[in-house]
């Protein structure tokens, strides 16, 4: 029988790409919680090695100063691409999952690098942030409190690309017409600014709500058990997304003092 989720997937190319795929559901091998939670877990130490690796490469050398904005944008384009092969090709994500997360650890340990430079200790900050706003909205999922149903998603998924089409076109603005009032609205430090961060915190947290239900659906439909790799890859996507949301709110909030 064709994977066929009760999940709406109305935008969601991945999840489209399981249906067209026919995906079959098992009777043996099939997913688990255990098994997402478990391939999450490792997908978030990778990475966090590949932003150490990032930090303390920059720091000692090894990645020479010049290259350091190269190899940031490098890393992130990386996986950017292997991000849009995952997502029409969900089974491949166990193998590009790991690489793919690998490489935005060193772009994001570089990145953290920058802004810790301007305010020390808030990449430990929005680390630890991230790690309780995941936990809390887990909880909160888990328990029942926020009960998430098709108009929830449809919901979370239109406010999203709202949300970054605004973003962009402010950038847009920003380099259009600098000098107009208008322009930067959304990445000054203003009230404006930071509010649109908190936006965004929100609706990543919302996004991680919409990952967990997701990751039941698969479960609850005995989805194949390489899809573990999809769903904690999807959960890693929305987790990177909350923690360079945070460090862009902490760094809005400490450049007012």
């Amino acid at each position: 029988m064709a994977f066929n989720s009760s999940t709406p997937d109305d935008g969601n190319p991945a999840w489209k790409a399981l249906r067209k795929s026919g995906v079959a559901m098992q009777s043996g091998a099939a997913i688990t919680r255990a098994d997402i939670v478990l391939r999450t877990a490792f997908l978030l130490l990778a990475c966090i090695g590949g932003a150490a690796f990032g930090w303390l490469g920059a720091q000692n050398g090894l990645i020479a100063p010049a290259q350091i904005h190269l190899v940031l944008i490098g890393s992130a384009i990386a996986y950017l691409a292997l991000g849009l092969v995952i997502a029409f090709k969900p089974l491949m994500a166990q193998w590009l999952a790991t690489p793919a997360v690998t490489l935005e650890g060193v772009a994001l340990g570089l990145l953290t690098l920058q802004f810790d430079a301007r305010y020390h200790g808030i990449g430990t900050q929005a680390l630890l942030a991230t790690l309780v706003v995941a936990g809390v909205s887990w909880g909160a999922y888990a328990s029942g409190v926020i009960k998430p149903g098709p108009r929830f998603v449809k919901v979370v998924m239109i406010a999203t690309l709202s949300a970054f089409l605004l973003y962009f076109a402010d950038m847009l603005m920003m380099w259009l017409l600098p000098s107009s009032p208008l322009s930067g609205l959304t990445t000054g430090n203003g009230l404006m600014g930071i509010g649109f961060s908190l936006l965004m915190v929100g609706l990543a947290t919302m996004n991680l709500v919409v990952d967990y239900l997701q990751a039941d659906a698969l479960v609850a439909q005995r989805a194949p058990k390489a899809l573990a790799w999809y769903s904690a890859w999807a959960v890693m996507v929305t987790l990177i997304w909350l923690y360079m949301e945070m460090l862009r709110l902490l760094s809005k909030m400490n450049s007012r003092r």
